[in-house]
């Protein structure tokens, strides 16, 4: 088993809101995904279990970015930008990403948009 440790600065919000905010996400992920895993984060080591695959901790931080900015139209991952319209409500963004996302199914290597518009 790989451990992966991502250590970020930010001075904005206290560690509790950021775990907030990631177990936010996974919420999101149960309500709207049609198979979702049982994420959780473990209370003492702060770790998300079962470990994500490097794909759904995409997903997890890219709800993560729309719950603590719902005001921006584009979020970037180093594989991965979705773009919306700004007047879409933040629960139809989170719920057209992760349908998109289940669409295009893990192991997107390469770097795509989607261009999330509903007109």
């Amino acid at each position: 088993m790989d451990i992966i440790e991502i250590d970020y600065s930010y001075h904005q919000y206290t560690n509790d809101e950021m775990i907030g905010y990631v177990r936010a996400s996974m919420v999101w992920i149960s309500v709207y995904a049609h198979n979702p895993k049982a994420f959780d984060i473990d209370s003492d080591s702060e770790t998300i279990e079962p470990t994500p695959t490097t794909q759904e901790a995409d997903l997890i931080a890219l709800i993560a970015s729309i719950i603590l900015k719902p005001d921006y139209t584009s979020y970037r991952l180093p594989n991965l930008t979705v773009t919306y319209r700004r007047e879409l409500p933040k629960y139809e963004r989170i719920e057209k990403l992760i349908a998109k996302w289940e669409q295009c199914g893990e192991g997107v290597t390469d770097t795509i948009q989607f261009n999330i518009y509903i007109y």
